[in-house]
């Protein structure tokens, strides 16, 4: 089952959030590429980018990909750069997106890209047996906690997994 996937930033920062977020999508990806903007804001207020993947010793599942070309899609100028990068990238590599801000799923979507966000990942990690129900349900708690997903999809994620 382990895949590569394309991430934005604002999935990263969830991963952040949950206990062992990155060893739980590690059970589903071997890689994530990201773009050098999405890099460039995950590392913030760290020395650099290979400071950020220290951290969270993932130095061998977070790869940096350079966007060749930025894709002609509806709407992509009213995103930041790393929504447009991460979006142009999955584009131009047929790969699915991890991404959370609203304007950017949309987008995404209405350009054919598959998508999902952190919560989604959960919902899968769990249906396919990589973690358990209460991981999968702590998960969630910890993401609703701190703002990462709203009401909606907690519910809608937490009648998956039961």
């Amino acid at each position: 089952m382990q895949k590569v996937i394309v991430s934005n930033t604002g999935p990263l920062i969830s991963l952040e959030k949950l206990g062992d977020g990155y060893g739980f999508i590690r059970k589903i990806y071997r890689e994530i590429l990201i773009p050098p903007k999405v890099a460039e804001e995950i590392s913030e207020g760290y020395k650099n980018f290979e400071a950020y993947l220290d951290r969270y010793q993932i130095t061998d599942l977070i790869l940096i990909k350079q966007v060749t070309d930025i894709v002609e899609i509806a709407d992509l100028e009213n995103l930041d750069e790393g929504e447009i990068e991460a979006i142009s990238l999955a584009a131009g590599s047929g790969l699915e997106l991890l991404i959370e801000e609203t304007m950017g799923r949309s987008i995404a979507l209405n350009a054919g890209i598959k998508i999902s966000g952190i919560a989604g990942q959960i919902g899968h990690a769990f249906n396919a047996g990589l973690i358990s129900k209460e991981e999968a349900e702590e998960n969630l708690r910890t993401l609703l906690k701190n703002g990462r997903i709203n009401n909606a999809v907690f519910h809608a994620i937490s009648n998956v997994i039961t």
